[in-house]
């Protein structure tokens, strides 16, 4: 766990705000409540996101990784 924490960074609203007016639009038939992650998502040129949501699996801006998939890909 500590190495995951140690991975987490917070980043303040402003960092990626010229991002969300395109990840509103995106997520606005979806799930609206997660603009803010996509937003992020995008400015910070992630390899994906890690989530069972299924909103998130709707759009196709952001790669998904489902938990089976992470378990795969870990060989765990």
């Amino acid at each position: 766990m500590d190495m995951l924490f140690s991975r987490i960074s917070i980043y303040p609203h402003e960092e990626y705000a010229d991002c969300y007016p395109q990840a509103e639009k995106i997520m606005k038939d979806i799930d609206p409540d997660d603009t803010p992650f996509l937003a992020l998502a995008m400015k910070t040129k992630v390899d994906g996101i890690w989530t069972e949501d299924k909103g998130f699996q709707r759009q196709d801006c952001v790669k998904i990784y489902r938990t089976v998939e992470l378990v795969e890909f870990l060989n765990l």
